[in-house]
């Protein structure tokens, strides 16, 4: 093999380690595991049956390579043994890096700005609104 032959894949790793280490930690596809407000605190998703009716609510959050994306709540309902009804809401997303590890997440549609803290697979968030005190934890899929 001649010099020449080594550097294509040389240059081929590099690049690839490079774009995949400069990856952000935001982008990716998130799933709420809890939620807390006026101090109660509930695992995601949550599940509520009265008599015959069940209802369930879930949270996703899909973040693109530009910190923006989608905040989907999803609904559903279901009365005896007919099959669920699902609702689902989406609303656009911007984040933006505020620190090493902490970004807002803006959802102008709601309104809802989150202070978020990302610690691994782990994204924990704040409602900005200091009259709310609404927090959602994220885990990343």
């Amino acid at each position: 093999m001649n010099r020449r032959q080594y550097i294509v894949p040389a240059i081929s790793v590099l690049v690839l380690s490079l774009t995949t280490a400069c990856a952000d930690p935001m982008i990716g596809e998130w799933e709420a595991s809890q939620m807390s407000s006026d101090g109660q605190t509930t695992t995601l998703p949550y599940s509520y049956t009265y008599s015959n009716y069940t209802y369930t609510m879930s949270f996703h959050m899909s973040v693109e390579k530009d910190l923006t994306g989608n905040f989907t709540i999803l609904y559903t309902t279901a009365t005896g043994s007919a099959d669920p009804t699902p609702y689902e809401y989406n609303y656009g997303l911007t984040a933006t890096q505020t620190d090493k590890g902490a970004y807002d997440i803006s959802l102008p549609d709601m309104p809802l700005e989150l202070g978020c803290t990302l610690d691994k697979k782990v994204l924990t968030c704040a409602d900005k609104d200091t009259s709310s005190d609404l927090q959602l934890t994220f885990d990343k899929q």
